[in-house]
């Protein structure tokens, strides 16, 4: 079994989350899941993904077959999957798949900010996406924080020169990105 305390269910989950104020990290999985099994026994393993998943989030693994009405509301077609979820589990976030130790730090920073964001805890939000841009080059994760801490410092400060330096580090380093073209609506 991995480092990360997972709760024994939604009940449990919600509880902690609304206590503690931290999103809930859901962790659908299913038997015979060879990517489930290595993200229980490498990923979630890593003292370093469980300090901050334990610090940052109330974590809770579901078996997809258990708790199929859940999964279908989370529209979950394949596991491993990820949901971020507010304390009422409305989601805020989702994604899938194995990933290494180095790669989920990232995508754990990116969800926590997006779910700052959510609460308009612009700072914070911001804090966290500007860390994912200078910390790692995935590019599956960095057009979206980029666009994200624009648009944060944007709220924080209603300065939309943010904005435009938002696009144009989008255009230069990722051109043709859906979020660089999500971005360019700001420049008219």
């Amino acid at each position: 079994m991995s480092r990360v305390k997972w709760r024994e269910g939604f009940d449990e989950a919600g509880h902690d989350s609304r206590e503690t104020g931290k999103s809930i990290f859901i962790f659908f999985q299913q038997q015979d899941c060879p990517g489930c099994e290595r993200m229980r026994d490498i990923t979630f393993k890593d003292p370093e993904v469980a300090e901050f998943m334990e610090d940052n989030f109330v974590p809770l693994a579901v078996d997809v077959a258990e708790a199929a009405e859940v999964a279908e509301k989370y529209n979950i077609s394949w596991t491993p999957c990820y949901v971020i979820a507010d304390t009422d589990l409305s989601e805020i976030e989702q994604f899938f798949g194995v990933l290494s130790p180095e790669d989920f730090i990232p995508r754990l920073r990116l969800s926590r900010g997006l779910a700052s964001f959510h609460h308009e805890r612009f700072t914070e939000a911001a804090e966290d996406f500007e860390w994912v841009v200078e910390n790692t080059e995935d590019k599956r994760v960095v057009p979206k924080a980029r666009y994200y801490l624009g648009l944060s410092r944007f709220k924080e400060t209603n300065d939309p020169e943010h904005l435009a330096k938002t696009i144009e580090f989008m255009k230069e380093n990722y051109p043709g990105n859906q979020w660089t073209k999500k971005a360019s609506q700001w420049a008219h």
